[in-house]
């Protein structure tokens, strides 16, 4: 493929807590255009308690997902951090 290596990340929290902000449609759109060949699912809306989410391990609560590809491992997870943080998903 057009990468050395791909990944599928699990946008995690490790406390309860209600979420009070989730990016819109157009923003992950603009995110995922900036970061070609990137795919972002959020699985939380605003004003959710994380412990209602359904089918949660027992030590986090799963946000969402981020897929994509780089040319190494470093630059792999520079990606995902970039994009987690452009997200801006909040926990209160």
């Amino acid at each position: 493929g057009k990468y050395n290596c791909a990944a599928k990340f699990i946008i995690r929290v490790f406390e309860d807590g209600v979420v009070r902000h989730v990016p819109s449609e157009h923003k992950i759109r603009e995110i995922e255009h900036y970061y070609p060949d990137t795919h972002i699912q959020i699985d939380v809306q605003e004003g959710q308690r994380l412990s209602d989410l359904k089918l949660q391990d027992s030590y986090s609560y799963g946000l969402g997902i981020v897929y994509t590809g780089a040319q190494n491992r470093e630059e792999l997870l520079q990606k995902y951090n970039d994009i987690k943080n452009e997200l801006n998903l909040k926990i209160e």
